[in-house]
């Protein structure tokens, strides 16, 4: 049984983490209710012991505390999925190979400055 889990209340807000094979996911929610066995975030229900999803029988949906590691690792996932979005913008306004992320971003800044001008 988790500690960390075990004193969370409602209105507390926590991560809500998904694992796919599209890669992995974070959303910030609030905490809605909580009873002895359950955690309840807008309607879905968790198990208050390991945090899985109850009401789903595939769901890899978790409740996660919001700790120094657990936000290390929103960061790093909201990074790295804008860096896919990033690239996903140039790929598609330009041919460019694939270039660092910096130059990634320096392209995307001059776009958007040349849009500004057009616009």
């Amino acid at each position: 049984m988790s500690i960390a889990l075990q004193s969370i209340k409602a209105g507390d807000q926590v991560y809500v983490e998904m694992h796919g094979l599209r890669g992995d996911l974070m959303l910030i929610q609030t905490v809605d209710k909580v009873t002895a066995w359950q955690i309840v975030i807008d309607g879905v229900r968790y198990r208050r012991s390991g945090g899985q999803q109850i009401d789903h029988e595939y769901s890899k949906w978790t409740v996660v505390p919001i700790t120094e590691e657990s936000t290390r690792r929103y960061e790093a996932l909201r990074t790295k999925r804008q860096e896919a979005k990033d690239r996903a913008r140039l790929r598609y306004a330009t041919d460019a190979p694939k270039l660092p992320i910096e130059a990634v971003r320096k392209c995307l800044a001059i776009l958007d400055e040349c849009m500004l001008r057009e616009g």
